[in-house]
């Protein structure tokens, strides 16, 4: 997460405050590593995991991301 993150900083800086790693949005901690893995190539149980985990960070950060779209649309 962390290399795309960079690249697209990198390559787009003028939107470097809309880009972000999910599991780093609207948290205080620290991470060792905020990446989520790539399922690409993996049976059919790891998507699974990796949907369950994408799934759970957007269950957490959805009631920031409602605050913020209201913001935009006052």
């Amino acid at each position: 997460a962390t290399y795309h993150y960079n690249l697209l900083v990198r390559n787009y800086p003028e939107y470097e405050s809309k880009i972000f790693i999910l599991k780093s949005m609207e948290t205080e901690e620290s991470q060792i590593d905020p990446s989520i893995a790539d399922p690409i190539g993996m049976r059919e149980t790891f998507y699974e995991q990796i949907f369950l985990e994408i799934e759970k960070e957007l269950k957490r950060i959805f009631p920031s991301l409602l605050v913020r779209i209201d913001k935009y649309l006052a």
